[in-house]
């Protein structure tokens, strides 16, 4: 019986390490491959943290996850939301089937042309590119868009501004259009009234054109036999004006001949005292106040500034008697007051003493010819117009003037000479230049100079220089004081 018995604890302890083993190798083997999981599921952590940070920071992944809506959304579905909110902001309604990469890709196409636009735009208005900084980064939509509405806004204001000027402007226009018509329509009733005038005019001219017509020839003969007949009469005049020419100069020559033929048997006349003749005397001298009065009155058709020179009573009348001058301020009844223009202390002007004035006289008007260069200043410059102021002078003192000698001719008031000028050179002597047309009208004045000079002394007309004349009228002291 024992052996039974120990054989059975032999065969307990068997199947008890047997079991022992089997369980130390199925314990062995679920380490093994709890390790082994263990081994997998670290390196999965791993790869799980990698991709976690490659997806955000923690920091960033925090700040996205106080984001998120609700317990049940995820932080990537939040973004997946907002990106399409962000889609649908820059490219309008996207469809259920949104994909976030393709969506990205569109959106960064769109805006790129976007940014493109607006930058030309920028350009277009002249406006400075907010749209983009200085390094190169944008600025973003918003702020752009901002800033381009602005730009609009102040556009539009100008817009408005010019518009408003523009309806002005066409206001204007308008009055100036209805203006304009009524001128237009005036000025259309006007040739109207103008084309039916022309139309009685051209029937009218028609008519008379017609009735001339049918005379014509018999006018033109009769035009034309006057014109000869004029013609004839022009030849006949013409060569009868020659003849007479003709026969002044052998008269001249005559006269000439006779004067020196005279001059040879008695001597020559002083012209200068042949001229003269006491035109009246001083009744009165007041002494120290250069007052007299003279003789003549109203009734003698004197008058204020009137000028004489004064002789002495008791010698001949000539220009070396002359002893002052004086010109007339009051015209009375009987007598004329006068004041002393010049005088000689030596030889103090006296009652009885006699005045003279070329050119006026009481009853004859006499004849001057004036010509030549005249310097009445004495300054040695021609005075400018001295002709003319010569002329004045004498027409204003009852005389007469012109530029010719003739048997008619009392006195001849002789200035200098006129100095002909270099001639200009055959270049510039053109005949219709101002140098050409200068020289030869200087020619012509030289020439009518001579001749009068000739015929003066062939018809033995009185001849005085300026300062003689001024002196025999009197007029010396005032045209010498003209300098001052």
């Amino acid at each position: 019986m024992p052996s039974s018995r120990g054989s059975s604890n032999s065969t307990g302890t068997l199947w008890a390490m047997i079991i022992f083993i089997v369980l130390f190798l199925v314990v062995s083997v679920v380490a093994i491959m709890q390790l082994m999981s263990n081994e997998q599921l670290k390196r999965e952590r791993d790869d799980a943290v990698a991709k976690f940070n490659r997806l955000a920071k923690p920091e960033e992944f925090n700040s996205v996850q106080m984001m998120v809506n609700g317990p049940r959304d995820t932080v990537l579905k939040q973004i997946t939301n907002d990106m399409r909110f962000m889609s649908e902001l820059v490219l309008g309604e996207v469809g259920s089937d949104f994909d976030l990469a393709g969506s990205r890709n569109m959106v960064e196409r769109r805006t790129q042309d976007i940014r493109t636009q607006m930058m030309e735009t920028f350009s277009e208005l002249e406006l400075e590119p907010l749209g983009e900084s200085a390094d190169g980064r944008f600025y973003g939509f918003v702020p752009s868009m901002a800033f381009l509405m602005e730009a609009v806004y102040n556009l539009r204001s100008k817009a408005d501004l010019e518009k408003e000027q523009s309806e002005q402007a066409k206001k204007l226009f308008e009055i100036e259009k209805k203006r304009l018509d009524d001128e237009i329509k005036k000025f259309q009733e006007a040739l109207l009234s103008c084309s039916q005038y022309a139309e009685r005019e051209e029937t009218e001219y028609n008519l008379l054109e017609k009735k001339n017509t049918d005379n014509y020839e018999q006018t033109f003969n009769l035009l034309s036999e006057e014109i000869t007949k004029k013609d004839k009469d022009l030849n006949e005049k013409e060569a009868l004006i020659q003849a007479k020419d003709e026969k002044i100069q052998g008269l001249n020559e005559e006269v000439k001949n006779y004067r020196e033929r005279l001059s040879q048997i008695q001597p020559e006349p002083d012209y200068e005292l042949v001229a003269r003749k006491p035109d009246g005397y001083i009744v009165s001298v007041v002494p120290g106040e250069k007052l007299a009065y003279i003789n003549l009155n109203r009734k003698d058709s004197i008058y204020r500034g009137l000028t004489f020179a004064i002789y002495d009573s008791y010698t001949e009348i000539s220009n070396d008697s002359k002893k002052g001058s004086l010109e007339v301020v009051e015209v009375m009844d009987n007598i004329s007051k006068c004041r002393i223009t010049a005088s000689d202390p030596i030889n103090p002007i006296l009652e009885k003493d006699l005045i003279g004035n070329l050119i006026w006289s009481e009853d004859t008007q006499y004849s001057f010819c004036v010509i030549g260069d005249y310097d009445f200043d004495g300054d040695g410059i021609i005075d400018a117009g001295g002709e003319s102021r010569m002329r004045q002078l004498i027409d204003n003192w009852g005389g007469t003037s012109n530029r010719t000698v003739s048997v008619d001719t009392d006195f001849l008031v002789l200035g200098h000479k006129p100095v002909l000028p270099e001639r200009p050179s055959d270049e510039d002597f053109d005949s219709q230049s101002a140098k050409a047309l200068e020289y030869n009208q200087i020619l012509k004045e030289i020439e009518a100079y001579d001749n009068v000079i000739k015929n003066a002394t062939a018809l033995g007309v009185p001849t005085f220089n300026l300062d003689r004349f001024l002196h025999f009228i009197g007029y010396y002291q005032q045209a010498r004081s003209s300098r001052l």
